[in-house]
């Protein structure tokens, strides 16, 4: 956590990224030194001047576009939300970083939002659809090509953190099933 110190020298930083910001009229500098401020803001027990800034931060990456940024804002946004007990706007918040990363196909950055939704006691929203393969959803997708390298069903239940049987009855949905009713080569 931080100490005193640091946070004034984040601070400290936040004036002079906002002054350089101003004398370039650059945005994202603005942006930035906004989401830092909010930082600041909540380590010093300002949950509401926070929670402000982290939004409009995030509205003004939106803006420029920088949509990866304004994601992770956003994903921070929620978790300050579910602390201070608010977590029905926080799973708003996650619902549109989940859409963001999905888009994105940012994996790794999916997860994160996902963790968070079950960390404030809510279900995640479905992976979405895929891409014109086959008509399968994105969950579908990744069962058929674990099934493709040859895996159990246990081990694709393990690999994913699904049951055994949701992995079966799943990988049964996608073979046998697809909704184009076409063979698919899944790439291993």
């Amino acid at each position: 956590m931080p100490t005193g110190p640091e946070i004034d020298r984040a601070e400290a930083v936040s004036v002079r990224m906002r002054e350089h910001a101003r004398k370039l009229d650059h945005k994202l500098g603005f942006c930035w030194a906004d989401a830092i401020d909010a930082l600041v803001c909540w380590k010093r027990g300002d949950s509401k001047s926070a929670i402000d800034l982290m939004r409009q931060a995030a509205e003004a990456l939106e803006e420029i576009p920088m949509i990866p940024d304004t994601a992770r804002i956003r994903r921070q946004l929620a978790g300050r939300l579910a602390e201070i007990d608010r977590p029905e706007e926080s799973a708003e918040e996650l619902k549109r970083v989940c859409d963001i990363f999905l888009k994105l196909g940012a994996e790794l950055e999916l997860e994160k939002a996902r963790i968070r939704f079950r960390q404030i006691g809510h279900r995640p929203p479905p992976r979405g659809v895929g891409e014109g393969v086959a008509g399968l959803t994105a969950r579908e997708l990744e069962v058929a090509r674990l099934v493709a390298q040859r895996l159990s069903n246990k081990a694709i239940g393990k690999k994913l953190g699904m049951a055994t049987r949701t992995a079966s009855t799943t990988s049964r949905t996608s073979s046998t099933s697809s909704r184009s009713g076409r063979a698919v080569n899944w790439p291993t």
